[in-house]
């Protein structure tokens, strides 16, 4: 499998990983118990920053070259693409609803709830169309020399919560993803 590929699923992953961290959090939310509001800020933070900025301009990237190969699929893409416009607006959605509850402005549980389900929910059909139609159809069609240009076009900027030099101000959320997989898999 290209390298580039295997990249971008695991940063998909990566992603689910912190939606369903997330969820989690909404679930207490829900409850009236008390959510974790710096990891929920933290992963606002996150989706702010690395996906916008470079996870998707990679995948931009990849359905670029898919297209002149196959430009029937021109419009699968294009809606692709259109999506990663969309969730970013999704995304300064949720920062800003974050933002408010965590300056103590006046917001609704409904409302915060209502933005933060539509976040995560496009998250994971966007993943999901990704995963299951335009990665597969990559990987099918790319030449070795397409991919080579790909990896040679895109900037491997350090995730920087998953990646090798992880930021500081992501220690928190670091810790809860640990803690997390600890408990998920059962191996503390």
């Amino acid at each position: 499998m290209p390298e580039t590929l295997d990249r971008l699923r695991q940063e998909h992953r990566d992603i689910a990983g912190l939606l369903d961290i997330l969820e989690a959090e909404l679930a207490d939310f829900d409850a009236a118990a008390s959510p974790d509001f710096d990891i929920i800020s933290a992963i606002a933070d996150y989706f702010s920053g690395y996906p916008e900025a470079c996870h998707h301009p990679k995948e931009d990237r990849l359905y670029e070259a898919l297209l002149v190969h196959r430009p029937d699929c021109a419009a699968l893409v294009g809606d692709v693409v259109a999506e990663h416009r969309s969730l970013g607006n999704l995304v300064k959605q949720f920062a800003d609803a974050v933002g408010n509850v965590m300056r103590d402005a006046e917001v609704s549980r409904v409302a915060f709830d209502h933005v933060v389900r539509q976040f995560i929910d496009a998250q994971r059909r966007h993943i999901d169309k990704e995963e299951s139609g335009l990665f597969p159809l990559a990987a099918n069609t790319l030449t070795e020399a397409d991919w080579a240009a790909i990896d040679a076009q895109i900037a491997d900027a350090d995730d920087p919560l998953f990646g090798k030099m992880p930021e500081a101000r992501f220690a928190g959320l670091r810790k809860n993803i640990a803690e997390w997989e600890a408990e998920r898999t059962g191996n503390p």
